[in-house]
């Protein structure tokens, strides 16, 4: 129930500033103020130290502008049962509003709010990719999590938030290697790995060492992309946290870097140490700062190792399996990913119409999509199969392909953490 916030609104009123002036200075429409004062949406916790400065208020006297009155109604009304999460779409553009929860004191809403956050962008991203929210991401590390990373708010150490800014950059740098900027994706994750290595996270360092790896195969860097996973499994070996999500992992992105090697046996190896991990995760529960992987991520990564290693038929059976797993939900770009892998495959084997016929089905399902990834890997299938425009097929994905924007990767020089 929406609680109108007169306080924020004489607040506004006294810094000087009309509804149309404040939304001009906070670059939000002047419709997102109204919500904000009607008690309809929540301010972005990135936006809120600036929200704070502008009104010549602290950020507890804002706090509780926004909260004080809504949490004593919710209180009554729901008594111990936060909201959840909040998608909404304006005019093409994506908001991600922040879990509320009423009757908490600031230091726990603070404590959960930047896991609920995290949880928040990435339902957000799934759907859309190509790093769109990448700048939220950014800055609400700078304003809301760097600010509490030498003075964590009472009740919270500073193992958690600096876990919790290990986990973010992490996201942040995927987010940049899906909008195509993989140096920035680099840096993102290399501070991500010291930011757990400081919090004494072993198993989310391991995690960040699993997406530098995958990072690193990207990047044409098999041999670092090996050492990084082989680091990953020896580091979380060590840790008494069962985290089988990550181990799985590890091997599976270890086996790719040793199938791009062409090492065939020690990739086998790899992914059936990969798929035994597999077998615990659903007997262990996930820390939620870690990475999920499924057996559709799994299929996915034994998928590009059959492919590497060209064994095509294999390639192909996982891609399939990846896409009917990942049927009927949010995983736009997971389905997308596997369905180039199928495509590629079908390339491979000849079967040049049935490749065209995947990539239309991509373009058609994902119409939507921002990802350089997915984006890329149209481009390239659509060249694997210019000797083939004899094919109708053929030349109706090019015809649609030919309405969609093409992102490029661009490529650029960093340094890798070890």
């Amino acid at each position: 129930m929406a609680v109108r916030r007169t306080g924020f609104v004489r607040a506004r009123k006294a810094a000087g500033f009309a509804q149309e002036s404040f939304a001009e200075v906070m670059h939000v429409d002047r419709s997102t103020v109204a919500r904000w004062e009607q008690g309809a949406r929540e301010p972005l916790p990135y936006q809120r130290p600036k929200l704070a400065r502008l009104l010549k208020i602290t950020m507890s006297e804002l706090d509780e502008l926004l909260h004080g009155e809504k949490e004593r109604v919710a209180a009554e009304q729901h008594a111990g049962s936060p909201l959840g999460d909040e998608l909404v779409v304006h005019s093409g553009s994506v908001v991600v509003e922040t879990p509320r929860t009423p009757a908490q004191s600031v230091a726990v809403r603070e404590a959960i709010g930047f896991r609920a956050v995290s949880e928040a962008f990435q339902v957000a991203d799934r759907k859309i990719g190509g790093g769109v929210l990448y700048g939220q991401v950014v800055r609400f590390l700078q304003d809301e999590v760097a600010s509490k990373l030498l003075a964590p708010p009472a009740g919270v150490t500073h193992y958690e938030v600096f876990s919790a800014a290990a986990s973010l950059s992490e996201f942040a740098g995927w987010m940049a290697h899906d909008g195509g900027r993989d140096p920035q994706a680099k840096v993102h994750l290399t501070q991500a790995y010291h930011l757990a290595v400081i919090a004494q996270n072993l198993p989310l360092g391991s995690d960040v060492l699993a997406s530098l790896s995958h990072l690193a195969v990207q990047m044409g860097d098999a041999r670092t992309a090996e050492r990084l996973a082989r680091k990953g499994i020896s580091q979380i070996s060590s840790s008494r946290a069962r985290a089988p999500h990550s181990v799985a992992r590890l091997h599976a992105l270890q086996a790719r870097a040793l199938a791009l090697q062409g090492r065939e046996l020690e990739a086998r190896l790899a992914l059936d140490a990969g798929g035994s991990a597999l077998d615990f995760v659903s007997r262990d529960s996930r820390d939620s700062w870690l990475s999920g992987f499924d057996r559709a991520s799994f299929a996915a990564e034994v998928a590009l190792c059959m492919y590497d290693l060209r064994r095509y038929q294999d390639a192909a059976h996982n891609a399939a399996e990846v896409i009917a797993l990942r049927s009927g939900g949010d995983r736009v770009r997971s389905r997308a990913l596997a369905g180039l892998t199928l495509a590629n495959a079908l390339v491979a084997l000849e079967d040049h119409a049935g490749a065209a016929r995947v990539g239309m089905e991509i373009v058609e399902a994902a119409p939507g999509l921002r990802s350089a990834r997915v984006h890329s890997g149209l481009a390239q299938l659509q060249q694997r199969l210019s000797g083939r425009v004899d094919l109708p097929e053929v030349r109706e994905m090019n015809d649609r392909l030919a309405a969609s924007a093409s992102a490029q990767i661009r490529a650029g020089q960093a340094e890798w953490p070890l």
